[in-house]
């Protein structure tokens, strides 16, 4: 993971909203899924919020795309 990755969780009123911040690439990716992945079943609405990047590496877009079309 970028050492300057992050990811904060806000519950709100229809959901949980994901807010990254710092360098996107491909350990990250892999905790981004984490983060869902622990988020409750029956949660209905995701919201991602990336304003927070400074940078978003192309091996982090594939690995990401990589890992929703094995989970699809």
């Amino acid at each position: 993971m970028a050492s300057n990755f992050g990811i904060a969780v806000d519950r709100n009123s229809d959901g949980f909203g994901l807010k990254l911040a710092g360098d996107f690439d491909g350990t990250s990716a892999y905790e981004l899924i984490y983060a869902i992945k622990k988020l409750p079943e029956k949660t209905v609405k995701l919201y991602i919020y990336t304003n927070g990047l400074k940078t978003i590496h192309p091996f982090g877009l594939d690995t990401l795309e990589t890992i929703k079309n094995e989970n699809a």
